[in-house]
């Protein structure tokens, strides 16, 4: 399911990122790749914070939309 779906506070697993490569490249930079937990920390509509290894990262919409989790 994408991660803006998800309940918040709740720890999940990355299971796929897709997208263009630029795209998958600039979140695979900032640590968001398949098989990473993440707790999602807060959402508004599709905009998401995270907490991947001890950062908060804010993500857009278009780019939460490309995170799979499960």
């Amino acid at each position: 399911m994408p991660i803006f779906l998800a309940d918040t506070d709740t720890d999940l697993r990355i299971i796929h990122v897709h997208g263009k490569d630029e795209t998958t490249r600039h979140l695979r930079d900032m640590g968001v790749v398949e098989g990473a937990n993440v707790r999602l920390l807060s959402k508004e509509g599709r905009s998401v914070i995270l907490v991947l290894g001890g950062s908060r990262i804010a993500l857009d919409s278009a780019l939460a939309s490309r995170i799979m989790v499960g």
